[in-house]
């Protein structure tokens, strides 16, 4: 069940930085166990960047040194998303 939604960072067009450590803050503050990570690419290409493949196995690694488990990355775009589970990703 979703705990809480939060905007952890809102970037720019083509790129967004997100702090891991307040990522895995805001799940140990609201006590869950898993999460998802989500964001959109406003250009329609939902092909993960290299940045998005680095972001999902950093903070996939040290949620796990947490017990977090990260569930999925999810990459929305207008008519479509990519899912780093759903690929066998993560």
């Amino acid at each position: 069940r979703v705990i809480k939604r939060i905007r952890i960072s809102s970037g720019g067009l083509n790129t967004c930085l997100i702090d891991i450590r307040v990522l895995l803050k805001e799940a140990i503050l609201c006590e869950a166990t898993s999460f998802i990570l989500s964001h959109n690419h406003p250009s329609g290409n939902k092909k993960p960047s290299t940045e998005d493949d680095k972001l999902t196995q950093s903070a996939a690694t040290a949620a796990k040194t947490l017990n977090i488990r990260m569930l999925d990355h999810v990459i929305i775009c207008n008519d479509s998303y990519y899912s780093y589970a759903d690929e066998g990703r993560i």
